[in-house]
């Protein structure tokens, strides 16, 4: 199921064909990421349960997302940190996601449908774009926001903190 692999992150490479070595699930759940196959029947049911076991308001808002605008894509693009847990559920996607890990590498997680996406509050990550039929819901333990990567400002952000204390660093 887990096709992750370190990004050797060569300008201009949006596609996987800048592939290194892979990264098991083990790797990525030191990390905080999790990835879970959920299948589209009954997805909507799966979502709220898994949401209510990670300790997500009852009201919980899924926000649908349909293909990528231009501006969307710049803004997921740079490197930012989510300001709470969030879950994507791709419908359908080509797409993908780049982690940091604690080396300050790129880890490449390719998007596939019918899948969840658990993302930690505080990590490095950023969403690259190949296919624009895209088509995912997100939901967020909290208010969902986040705050752009520039420079090294980010390093001492209490919600990096947090994530880097929770990671074991």
């Amino acid at each position: 199921m887990n096709s992750a692999y370190f990004y050797d992150d060569q300008p201009g490479a949006e596609a996987p064909l800048h592939k290194g070595a892979s990264v098991s699930s083990e790797v990525l759940a030191s990390l905080g990421i999790q990835i879970i196959p959920v299948p589209q029947q009954g997805y909507e049911a799966r979502l709220k349960a898994i949401a209510a076991q990670r300790g997500y308001p009852a009201d919980i808002d899924i926000q649908a997302i349909q293909s990528t605008s231009a501006a969307n894509e710049k803004t997921w693009s740079t490197e930012h940190i989510f300001l709470n847990e969030v879950m994507w559920y791709t419908l359908q996607s080509n797409n993908f996601v780049d982690f940091r890990d604690l080396s300050n590498n790129w880890i490449r997680v390719p998007l596939t449908a019918n899948t969840l996406y658990i993302t930690p509050a505080g990590i490095f990550n950023r969403y690259i774009s190949v296919d624009k039929n895209e088509s995912a819901l997100v939901l967020s333990k909290g208010q969902f926001g986040f705050v752009e990567r520039k420079g090294t400002e980010l390093d001492n952000h209490p919600v990096r903190l947090n994530y880097l204390n929770s990671v074991g660093k």
